[in-house]
């Protein structure tokens, strides 16, 4: 009898996790602010139970059964590769830097993945075909020979930051090591 209990006692935990725990009450709610009722816990529950079945073949495991996320909503202008805030900054993934951005500010080479405008700040992501090390290294370089001073660098694994300062401006580097030669790095830029 004990033995039977244990599978059934983990199946039951299971579909908590997955399911999210909720009651007859929640399912029939709806989302915040969206006015769409949410199924995607019954979902969840009914796909956990099926997969926990053992023996079957081709199932798949109950991790992989999460609820998908929502779609975007209807009004993101995603089709334009630059937009303009309400304040006048811009998001930008159209592959150049942002009107005005400081030419201080030497980058590595690599394709700009989006550059971001704010009051006062910029923000570029590049990705860079090279090591983490190598990437860090280069970048650094290129900002000191440009006239920057390191004053912070912290590292952790698969990452680097730094902190660098020049009379008017700051800008602090963040890499994260996409792989063994491919980084992306993050350049936040502010004056002072």
């Amino acid at each position: 009898m004990k033995a039977r209990r244990v599978p059934a006692l983990a199946v039951v935990a299971m579909l908590l996790v997955v399911g999210g725990c909720s009651s007859a009450k929640d399912d029939d709610s709806t989302s915040a602010g969206s006015g769409q009722t949410s199924a995607s816990s019954a979902d969840s529950s009914a796909a956990a139970t099926k997969s926990a079945k053992p023996g079957k073949k081709g199932t798949k495991k109950a991790g992989k059964n999460a609820p998908s996320p929502s779609p975007a909503p209807s009004d993101l202008p995603t089709d334009q590769e630059t937009i303009t805030t309400s304040d006048g900054g811009t998001v930008s993934t159209s592959g150049d830097l942002p009107v005005g951005f400081p030419k201080d500010v030497k980058l590595v080479d690599g394709k700009i993945l989006s550059a971001t405008t704010g009051i006062g700040a910029d923000n570029v992501t590049v990705l860079h075909d090279a090591g983490l090390k190598a990437t860090y290294t280069d970048a650094l370089r290129l900002l000191t020979k440009a006239g920057f001073d390191i004053k912070q660098e912290r590292t952790a694994p698969h990452t680097r930051m730094a902190r660098l300062v020049k009379a008017d401006m700051q800008v602090e580097v963040s890499l994260l090591e996409m792989g063994p030669n491919q980084t992306s790095l993050t350049y936040f830029v502010t004056s002072t």
